[in-house]
Formats: C-alpha cells, structure tokens, sequence
C-alpha cells in the first residue's frame, strides 16, 4: 500500500471494486471493496466472482501488498444494479493482529488464519484458544467438522485473516449442531 494515504481514501467504502497483488507470489489475488485500512492492515469486503455476491472479509498485511488498481471490469456496476452493497464493520480495530483478532473472535465463531510465506494455500480455520504477547493459539476445525490441533501462530508469520464468509458460517453452524447432537452420521 503506498504510504501515502490519499491516493487510496477515495476507494475506502465506495462502490468501486479493487484488485490486490500481494506478496508472496504464490498468495492469492484479493477482489473486493475496500472497508477500511489501519497503520498495518487493510479490509476488503471480499467478492465471489462466481456467485456475483459478497462473502466475507479478508484482513491483510499493508506490507505485503505489492500492487493495487481499481476494478474496472463490469462487476462494480452489476453489484450495485443487484443491490449488493459493501459492508464495512463497526467498530473493527485493523492497527495490529491482537486487535483485529480480539475483535474478530467476539464476532464470528470461526476464523480463517493464513501463514502464505510457510504453508501457500493452506487455510486454517478455528476458534482462538489464546491472544499472548507475540502469538495466537487456534484451536482448529477439520472440513468435517471435527476438532482438530491446536495451533501456535506467531503474529509476525499471519498474512490473512478472513471471517464472515458462507464457507466458515456453514462450518460453524455444524460445528454447533454436532456439539448439541453428538450421535454418529449415518
């Protein structure tokens, strides 16, 4: 993210998409709406191309955008004529990892954690056990709804952070009934 931070104010809640190139290569490109950016991260209300709607946000490190540009493909405009607007939350706190986290795990059940340096494509997903100093603990869930490990992330190693999309509310949703209902599937 340039420094300077006129030159991307104008696209923070406009109805104007952006497209993110991040580092490292193998990272994943990054369309959305820009909801907010903080003296280390920013927030996109994250676009699904493929269903034409928003799911979720992502949190990521400025420092590791490399480029940015706004969207100019027809989806703004299609977004807007379907009535689907984005949303920034309140109150989100996006100057460190802690903060962000702490605001985060009061609000979703899941959360999506990514270490893209380490582990490209992998995406943990859990419930934070513990916010410490320089770490995490997340506590992970396996696609199939199960407990899985519990996890040690160094703040300095996070890349992403997502919440709040279709994927991890289904996940949570079952995660809880199978919690309440701990009987087999047939």
């Amino acid at each position: 993210m340039p420094k300077d931070r006129r030159y991307y104010s104008d696209y923070i809640c406009a109805d104007t998409m952006v497209r993110l190139v991040r580092r490292p290569k193998s990272a994943d490109l990054l369309d959305g709406f820009l909801v907010g950016v903080g003296s280390e991260l920013a927030m996109l209300h994250v676009l699904d191309d493929h269903a034409m709607t928003l799911n979720g946000h992502a949190v990521v490190r400025c420092r590791d955008i490399r480029w940015w540009r706004p969207d100019t493909s027809f989806m703004s405009r299609a977004l807007r004529l379907l009535g689907r607007a984005p949303v920034a939350p309140d109150g989100v706190e996006l100057d460190d990892w802690p903060s962000l986290l702490r605001w985060a795990a009061a609000r979703y059940p899941l959360l999506g954690i990514e270490d893209e340096f380490k582990a490209p494509g992998c995406l943990r997903i859990g419930t934070i056990r513990k916010l410490g100093k320089r770490a995490l603990r997340l506590d992970t869930v396996g696609p199939d709804a199960r407990p899985g490990r519990t996890l040690r992330y160094p703040y300095s190693d996070i890349t992403c952070v997502s919440f709040g999309d279709g994927y991890s509310a289904a996940l949570a949703k079952l995660v809880a009934h199978e919690a309440a209902d701990p009987a087999p599937a047939p």
